[in-house]
């Protein structure tokens, strides 16, 4: 609501006159006021207060009336402004016996800017007794019409609108007749009477046109229409008087800015944005100029354009902290951003509202949704605080208790369970008997069991059930009573039974059953109770096929079914399994178990194929490069070893940083060996040794690299001496075995064989294997294989230079070390002695 009725000059001359005015001078104070009091008539605001602050300096040229009068234009202009906190300390500091032209002007003004401050019993007490105080005064009427909206704002509407009516009747046909009916259609429209308020301000509009309150009224006007539905004949008149030429500047960028809203209003953003940009062309004043601007800005931010309405807003947001849609623009601004999901700004701007704005319901709103930004934020122990202070200020005790309670949650999901539960206490004490009860009481018993205190939590649970069984709340507190007793270890699963039964006899048809009795199922699993597991999993499949919980029912039903021995009902139960769920976080598990459990029956075709879709549906899943791996294994025991090379190469490609890269390459070098390719498997073991060299498989790749140059050495003498050296680096690598060292230690002999250096061989063979293994603690069964290998082939040479004897001494350390070759080099031992006659 504005007071002031204005009046019109001539802006182009004021304007000529302002631009060549000298400083001020003694004989130019007049004239200065008077040009300060013009520019204010015409809304030319920042001028007047410029002029009138010149004025009021030149303190020894002026007299007490016009000093007066200077501090009147000024607090007036303050007021055009929007800048009422100032407005009132300009006025605060002056007495009311100062002197003015119109008597009472300070303390009808004073008034007016503690009306608009908020202060409206201060604003009565200074207006009471005015006609006793100011007798004559020409503001008496104005004194009337804002006690009308004095007792308006302090709630007694039927008061103040019998004063506008009441004014109406006795003076509706003097010049302050018009200032009357726009205050009595705009209290009509403040009370929600828009067709009351249409009628009295289509009484104003067949008035002067040139009449300031007449202008003013068009533009109310129009906005009673638009309250009433009558959007078009709003839109149409307000068109009217933003065309109009004759209508006051400011009144047509009013009008613009009018329309801007009515677009707004029809969902028209763009043509919003465009009526306010009209508006703020034409407004004369910074401060309607930024009203145009926070127009736009609020339409931009509507429209998403997040970015453009904050640069928009926030320089006319700093420009008018007094007004009070600086605040609205600043909290709309932060709920943009809060909206847009980018709680980071959004916390930001809702701290500058905190640091810039004062009043309660706004900063409430800040502390919300600074708390709301900072949760998303996962800054849980900063948002509990801003949602504790909104609930301090919050009016409404719903809305102070669900802030509360917010605040709470922020604690609990901080992990301060101990706070939590504290606060949770709190609200349950400060709001006993509102809805939110049961749900506050099942927080406060879930946060005492995440501090593992089971007896308390389980006594608040419990305590759930009996003040509200009938709310879901209920049910779930029996549940986290079961799952507690779970968490508790294995000497509770059998009380843990005991609860799931519980939920299931008294909520039979309740949202949980299903998952009750799967849990009871899966407690019963854990107990090793089979036959009453399989029988829950069957039931939740059977009468819940719906529930969250039936997937894993199926997946369990199975798992039951293989811990009890039935192997071939298993795999039918998991291959429907996979059919019925082929996307659930378990459907992966079961299609790797398929195709285990066919590799291990030697179904190796089925087993790819198994392992090779899992891979494809699931790429993402952790066992998808195990997958990958079993099922190249697959298509080598199938001796396909072109696929198997092709499935370890995709391994590589999909998984290049997988953690079974090095056993996909070994595999796949050993491929290559079955296929005859020794060239490229050496490559392939070379890359694994280079990539890998911690790797366990190192050892074996050195010696699948021998074996490899060992077989192109057939074509190649030089590729012994490569396979020697690859052998003895066998040793060396990590993770190599004792069966393994003596195996390389072997092939080197065979290496000495093949180059025909038979002396090197025997000596490979007897010292670094038959004597080291004889010398092993506990030699296993697979270095006893490569202890006979040697063995044999040393007798085999020592035969070879007739040397007998030497040849039984080392078949008689074999039968001797009891491998199961002993029996073999017995007989050969025989075999010797009947050739050959040596005893």
């Amino acid at each position: 609501m504005r007071i002031e009725t204005q009046q019109t000059v001539i802006l182009g001359l004021l304007a000529c006159i302002l631009s060549v005015w000298p400083a001020v001078a003694a004989p130019d104070i007049g004239s200065r006021l008077t040009a300060a009091q013009a520019a204010l008539e015409d809304g030319l605001y920042e001028l007047a207060e410029k002029q009138a602050g010149e004025v009021l300096s030149a303190t020894d040229l002026i007299g007490p009336i016009e000093r007066g009068d200077a501090t009147i234009v000024s607090a007036r202009a303050l007021y055009g402004q929007g800048r009422f906190v100032a407005m009132l300390s300009r006025l605060d500091g002056v007495s009311a016996d100062t002197q003015t032209t119109e008597p009472g002007a300070v303390t009808y003004w004073r008034a007016v800017a503690k009306y608009e401050t908020g202060k409206v019993k201060a604003a009565l007490l200074e207006l009471r007794g005015f006609a006793t105080r100011f007798p004559g005064s020409s503001l008496g009427p104005r004194v009337s019409r804002l006690e009308a909206w004095c007792e308006l704002k302090e709630g007694r509407r039927e008061g103040a609108l019998a004063l506008f009516a009441q004014f109406d009747r006795q003076y509706g046909a003097t010049p302050e007749g018009a200032a009357n009916l726009l205050d009595w259609g705009q209290a009509l429209l403040a009370s929600g009477n828009a067709a009351g308020a249409r009628a009295v301000l289509e009484r104003l509009v067949t008035r002067d046109p040139a009449s300031g309150p007449v202008q003013d009224g068009k533009l109310w006007l129009a906005k009673a229409m638009t309250a009433e539905g009558k959007g078009d004949a709003a839109w149409n008149l307000l068109n009217l008087v933003a065309e109009d030429a004759t209508v006051r500047v400011d009144r047509r960028a009013l009008a613009w800015m009018t329309l801007s809203e009515i677009n707004a209003g029809r969902s028209n953003l763009e043509a919003a944005v465009t009526s306010a940009s009209r508006g703020v062309e034409l407004a004369p004043s910074a401060a309607l100029k930024n009203r145009g601007k926070a127009l736009m800005g609020r339409w931009l931010l509507r429209q998403g354009k997040v970015s453009d309405g904050a640069a928009m807003l926030r320089p006319v947001i700093a420009q008018m902290t007094d007004d009070p849609i600086a605040a609205e623009l600043q909290l709309e601004l932060a709920g943009s951003y809060l909206d847009g999901k980018d709680p980071e700004k959004a916390a930001v701007e809702y701290q500058n509202y905190l640091e810039t704005f004062p009043a309660p319901e706004g900063r409430m709103q800040a502390f919300r949704g600074r708390g709301a930004a900072l949760w998303d934020l996962k800054r849980y122990a900063e948002s509990a605080a801003m949602f504790e202070k909104a609930s301090w200020l919050a009016v409404d005790p719903a809305i102070r208790e669900a802030l509360a309670v917010r605040s709470a949650d922020a604690l609990f999901a901080n992990g301060q369970f101990k706070s939590a539960a504290a606060s949770y206490d709190k609200v349950v004490a400060d709001f006993p008997s509102t809805s939110l009860t049961p749900q506050v009481l099942f927080q406060a018993a879930e946060s005492l069991a995440r501090q593992s205190l089971w007896d308390e939590a389980e006594r608040r649970f419990r305590e759930v059930v009996r003040r509200a069984p009938a709310r879901p709340e209920a049910e779930r507190a029996l549940m986290r009573m079961a799952e507690m007793k779970e968490d508790r270890g294995p000497a509770f699963l059998r009380d843990a039974l005991a609860a799931y039964d519980e939920i299931m006899n008294m909520y039979p048809s309740g949202s949980l059953y299903a998952e009750a009795l799967h849990r009871h199922g899966l407690t019963a699993y854990r107990l090793k109770d089979l036959d009453t597991a399989l029988r829950d999993f069957s039931r939740v499949v059977k009468d819940f096929p719906a529930s969250r919980t039936a997937p894993h029912a199926y997946f369990m039903r199975g798992w039951a079914l293989f811990m009890r021995g039935e192997e071939a009902e298993s795999l039918k139960v998991c291959k429907e399994f996979t059919t019925r769920y082929p996307d659930t976080e378990w459907t992966p598990g079961v299609m790797f178990w398929i195709g285990e459990y066919a590799f291990n029956h030697s179904a190796y075709a089925e087993a790819e194929t198994r392992f090779t879709e899992l891979a494809a549906k699931f790429p993402k899943d952790l066992q998808a490069e195990a997958a990958l791996i079993w099922a190249g294994r697959s298509a080598m025991m199938q001796k396909e070893y072109v696929r198997a090379v092709d499935i370890f190469s995709r391994l590589a490609r999909s998984y290049p940083a997988g953690e079974r890269l090095a056993e996909a390459r070994f595999l796949q070098g050993d491929s290559l060996s079955e296929l005859g390719e020794f060239s490229r498997a050496i490559l392939v073991f070379d890359e694994l040794i280079a990539k890998f060299p911690n790797s366990t498989l190192v050892g074996a790749a050195w010696g699948r690299r021998g074996d490899c140059q060992f077989t192109l050495g057939a074509a190649d003498a030089k590729r012994y001496e490569e396979a020697i050296a690859s052998f003895r680096s066998v040793a060396r690598s990590p993770g190599t075995g004792f069966d393994l060292e003596l195996q390389a230690e072997y092939k080197i002999g065979r290496c000495y064989d093949k180059m025909v250096r038979r002396s090197e061989a025997f000596e490979q063979y007897y010292t670094r294997v038959v004597c080291r293994y004889l010398a092993a603690v506990s030699p296993d069964t697979a270095s006893a294989m490569w202890f006979t290998k040697a063995a044999f082939a040393a007798a085999d040479i020592l035969e070879a230079d007739k040397n007998w004897k030497r040849a039984i001494r080392v078949l008689e350390r074999v039968v001797a070390a009891k491998v199961p070759a002993g029996a073999d080099a017995g007989k050969r031992i025989e075999q010797i002695r009947k050739e050959h006659w040596v005893w």
